[in-house]
């Protein structure tokens, strides 16, 4: 019992050495495909700022700067220990002002309005206290016109978030109705497979382009 809530706490928010030199790197391979898969469909370009919500080790980021080549790219992680690691492991980036790094948790993005292009949250949204504000972030942070992508593994019909998260906004069905209901448009749900028994996911949405689009969701809300 103790070794599991030690095991969930690492997951959640990496803390100390364990955190800093092997979550985050345990983060990094398992999660390589669905990096890669999420990236490809968020199609970076050269200018794009680009926000990685839960950086974790830095695998999306790194995969993001052979893209991202005269924009600028952020990481946002609750864990400082993370942050440590992946510093170190993109001291490169870090050193000449490609890459931000920043403590933070996603009910309260540490970024501006309008700043980003193209978000992604890769196997973090499971560890969101609060998902909608979570999303209203996103939104909030990124500009008209932006993208994002929010991976996940999941399996229907298994209990398997945390108890902190709210189960009825957790699946694919119920965080693109999220979304929606946020001022997402353009919600697409893609299905992957995986070697595992869970199925990867990748919601896609967009954030209006116009004043007038903005201004219609909000009336909804």
């Amino acid at each position: 019992m103790v070794l599991s809530r030690f095991l969930s706490s690492q997951l959640s928010n990496p803390s100390g050495l364990v955190g800093r030199c092997l979550t985050t790197r345990f983060f990094n391979y398992a999660n390589r495909d669905l990096i890669h898969r999420a990236l490809e469909n968020l199609q970076l370009g050269p200018h794009d700022h680009y926000l990685d919500v839960g950086c974790g080790g830095g695998a999306s980021i790194r995969t993001a700067a052979a893209q991202i080549t005269t924009g600028h790219m952020y990481g946002v992680d609750p864990s400082v220990a993370a942050l440590r690691g992946t510093a170190r492991l993109l001291a490169d980036l870090v050193q000449t002002g490609r890459l931000t790094l920043q403590p933070g948790a996603a009910e309260a993005l540490p970024i501006e309005d309008g700043r980003i292009d193209k978000l992604s949250a890769i196997h973090t949204v499971c560890f969101w206290h609060d998902i909608s504000a979570g999303i209203g972030e996103c939104f909030r942070v990124l500009k008209p016109n932006g993208l994002l992508i929010i991976a996940l593994s999941f399996q229907p019909g298994q209990d398997q978030e945390p108890p902190e998260i709210q189960p009825e906004l957790w699946g694919p069905d119920p965080l693109a109705l999220c979304l929606s209901k946020v001022g997402f448009t353009g919600l697409n749900i893609a299905a992957l497979r995986n070697l595992r028994t869970k199925r990867d996911y990748l919601i896609i949405g967009r954030k209006p382009a116009t004043a007038a689009s903005l201004n219609a969701q909000a009336a909804l809300l």
